[in-house]
């Protein structure tokens, strides 16, 4: 056992993610590859990933920010349609090998996230003046208007969308996607600019006295925000391969707000593991009926009640912490039901030792 630590744990570092990142990754394309996982399982694992994806950009705004942004899913439906109508319409002919159309895909992705931060840009300057309800209310005004509006465009297919999109978001595509944006989201926070949103977070008067320019700080949060979800999005739509505005409706908003806040607000890793565990809970409970959308509700709302921190609360994985050991304050903060779980049973061990030695020194 100790030789087994000592593969993982080096100068006080633990390397556990770093080896399990590669391992689940070789593991779940055996598992594609060998057909051990069916056609509607294997969709439901990238739609979790694309989930987890724009979960982690909301985590962003909502909690490492601290404002409150309703409208993930407008920012969602322009990665969709642009880097669709690139694949389809502008790349198309340049798309003849498997290289090329993976090269093409990789840059429409990249031109659909752009556009969706410069739209956040575009709603960012004004809006993010607001904080609070005022800006969740705004930025669900947007959303609609963005789904509205590609109601009326003719290169998206007005109301009827677009469909023959290219299948183009295998496993490798989605997980690698999915590592990208958590270094991208963990470098940033450990950043200049990362703090400043955290400072904006916990007194934003107090961050405009030290010298921050906090509405810059949020718009540049809020910009990023919308390019992973435009990213997420592209993703999305190159796994359905087919699309219309009502797939971006106000209820694909709610979900990424539940995502976040049942996984866990404040941690990446968190958002990620929320975003996974509600995307199978319904698929899970599919056979009840009726009654799946019962549980589900029901779940939800147990766990807001007894854990408001969430099911994984604001623990992040070892490389979000550069192999840092988390220390015995932000174990107390960031304890999840499963952190919980362990602490409890370490404490019904330690008492358990504890009694014989109490009975022999009564004696």
């Amino acid at each position: 056992m100790q030789q087994i630590k000592k593969l993982f744990y080096r100068n006080g570092k633990s390397y556990f993610s770093y080896v399990m990142i590669p391992v689940l990754f070789l593991v779940l394309m055996a598992a594609f590859q060998l057909d051990l996982i069916n056609t509607y399982w294997q969709t439901i694992i990238l739609l979790s990933g694309i989930n987890g994806i724009v979960a982690m950009s909301l985590n962003l705004i909502n909690g490492i920010t601290g404002q409150s942004c309703l409208g993930q899913a407008g920012f969602m439906s322009i990665g969709a349609y642009v880097s669709a109508m690139c694949t389809k319409l502008v790349f198309d002919g340049f798309m003849t090998s498997g290289f090329s159309s993976y090269l093409f895909f990789i840059i429409s992705l990249l031109i659909g996230g752009a556009a969706a931060s410069l739209i956040g840009l575009l709603i960012g300057i004004p809006s993010l003046r607001l904080r609070g309800d005022y800006l969740a209310i705004i930025t669900l005004g947007f959303s609609e208007i963005i789904r509205v509006a590609w109601r009326v465009i003719p290169p998206a297919g007005r109301a009827m969308g677009l469909n023959t999109i290219p299948k183009l978001s295998t496993l490798p595509m989605v997980f690698i996607s999915v590592v990208i944006v958590m270094l991208v989201l963990r470098n940033f926070t450990n950043s200049r600019f990362g703090r400043s949103c955290i400072a904006v977070r916990e007194n934003e008067l107090a961050g405009e006295t030290m010298g921050i320019n906090t509405t810059r700080i949020k718009v540049l949060a809020f910009v990023l925000s919308a390019f992973i979800a435009g990213v997420g999005g592209g993703l999305y739509a190159h796994m359905m391969t087919f699309i219309n505005p009502d797939t971006f409706n106000q209820i694909k908003s709610t979900d990424m707000v539940l995502y976040l806040y049942a996984g866990g607000v404040g941690s990446f890793s968190s958002a990620l593991l929320g975003a996974t565990v509600f995307s199978f809970l319904p698929e899970v409970l599919r056979s009840l009926g009726e009654w799946r959308l019962v549980i589900y509700s029901l779940s939800l709302v147990l766990i807001m009640i007894n854990r408001p921190k969430g099911i994984f609360g604001k623990h992040e994985f070892g490389f979000m912490r550069y192999g840092e050991p988390e220390n015995i304050h932000m174990k107390a903060e960031n304890s999840g039901i499963l952190s919980s779980l362990f602490q409890k049973l370490a404490y019904r061990r330690r008492k358990a030792e504890r009694a014989p030695a109490a009975g022999k020194g009564d004696q």
